[in-house]
């Protein structure tokens, strides 16, 4: 996937991201390598905004800072006109919630859905998933899902024979029960089905390489008590606990397994699990929401994603999105407000340690706010 040796790759993937982490608007000396982008982890472009910058100046942020992955959580014809053309970026598209009972309910309702959202710009944008609802499940629209899917995967083999477009859909942790150890993770037995037709679509949809997005918010557990700090943010320097011979340093990890042990329990083969979002809130939660914690968090997911290990269960390369792009304030009142990188202004959300190659103290660099 990357260009060069092995080293200069690590190099320039913690070289970029980094950068994004920093929240560095325009970088007029760099953007000759702005072709290094990092592939494995995007962002989430959010519109929950009374000033988010346009879709233009948001681009040609993403393009300055290496961003090559973008998630829009529903259509806008805005900003797909401003990504046309750009040839450069993997772009995925929700399909909202409230869509899902027409998507669902025959093939020619796909066709029109995809016909007039994604058809006009197919040429000109690289479309990487198709999201068929965002934490659908558990909920009125859980029947909906599986037969969206299925759907919507006809209608793009209709209009674009052998894409690369893959369909999936998001969940949360909040479809297992129980959640830890890892190991024991189990689907609820009220969505059980569901969630196995979903997978089951999901798997037929794309026999290699077929993925189930979910949510990972270490966050949550940490607000209400349930974890230490140091496990929610990467912190610790030893195992917090054991899952028979597999030793769990942090919760991204532990979730992420959660949901492997879950799909393998309902007898679904293939599925590998992709990050939908994970971030940290810059406020709105007292101590559990300074810049300082969001800032630590954001780095050391940085770090965890560039050193390919994976998790304890699945030791390969997390794919995944940032939430998100800026702060909205759209959004309900409390920490959904800030999960950004950057406010409105494009300027960073808050200062951070930026971890350059080779991993020295002198190699620090501090990007203020």
């Amino acid at each position: 996937m990357f260009v060069g040796t092995k080293v200069m790759a690590l190099a320039l993937l913690i070289y970029w991201f980094a950068l994004i982490l920093a929240g560095i608007a325009t970088i007029p000396d760099q953007l000759g390598l702005a072709e290094a982008a990092f592939y494995n982890l995007g962002v989430i472009y959010g519109l929950s905004g009374t000033n988010i910058p346009d879709p233009y100046s948001t681009i040609d942020l993403c393009e300055n800072i290496g961003i090559r992955k973008i998630r829009l959580l529903e259509h806008n014809d805005y900003v797909m006109l401003a990504l046309n053309n750009t040839g450069h970026f993997e772009v995925s598209i929700g399909v909202r919630n409230d869509e899902l009972p027409e998507v669902a309910s025959s093939v020619q309702a796909a066709e029109s859905w995809y016909e007039l959202r994604v058809k006009p710009y197919h040429h000109g944008v690289i479309f990487d998933y198709i999201v068929v609802g965002n934490d659908a499940i558990p909920g009125p629209y859980s029947a909906y899902l599986a037969p969206a899917l299925e759907n919507m995967m006809e209608a793009i083999s209709v209009w674009e024979a052998g894409t690369s477009t893959k369909v999936t859909t998001v969940v949360s942790d909040s479809v297992l029960n129980p959640r830890f150890p890892p190991s024991v993770a189990a689907f609820k037995p009220e969505i059980k089905l569901y969630m196995e037709k979903v997978l089951k679509a999901i798997r037929k949809s794309r026999p290699v390489q077929s993925r189930l997005m979910v949510n990972v918010f270490p966050y949550y557990d940490y607000a209400a008590g349930i974890i230490p700090k140091d496990f929610a943010v990467f912190g610790r320097d030893k195992p917090y606990f054991w899952d028979s011979n597999l030793g769990y340093w942090n919760m991204f990890d532990a979730l992420v397994d959660a949901f492997y042990w879950a799909i393998s329990g309902v007898g679904v083969d293939g599925v590998f699990v992709e990050v939908a979002a994970t971030g940290w809130p810059s406020a709105g939660n007292d101590k559990f929401t300074t810049s300082a914690i969001a800032a630590e968090y954001n780095q050391n997911l940085m770090e965890h994603i560039v050193n390919g290990n994976g998790t304890p269960y699945a030791p390969w390369f997390i794919e995944g999105f940032l939430y998100s792009l800026y702060n909205e304030d759209k959004k309900p009142v409390g920490p959904a407000q800030h999960f950004g990188l950057f406010n409105p202004d494009q300027t960073p959300a808050y200062p951070f340690s930026v971890p350059r190659d080779p991993p020295t103290p002198e190699a620090e660099r501090v990007i203020k706010g």
